[in-house]
């Protein structure tokens, strides 16, 4: 039980952590985009909005690169 605790912990630890991540590469690129447009005043979800689109689309192409290889490996 112990084990199976543990491991349900690390488990979570990781996901936090992924999660984090992926929240600071969306911040980083939100702000890099609001400065590419001048820094103007207002609507910050629409950086936000469109940083998180860009970071999902690497990641999916991460992932499917990923597959891709475990594939042509075996």
């Amino acid at each position: 039980m112990a084990r199976k605790k543990a491991k349900t912990l690390r488990t979570e630890n990781d996901a936090t952590e992924t999660v984090h991540a992926l929240t600071e590469q969306i911040a980083s690129l939100a702000h890099a985009l609001w400065r590419e447009r001048g820094c103007p005043h207002g609507s910050p979800e629409e950086d936000w909005f469109k940083a998180e689109q860009e970071v999902k689309q690497r990641r999916k192409g991460e992932l499917l690169a990923l597959l891709h290889d475990v594939r042509t490996s075996s």
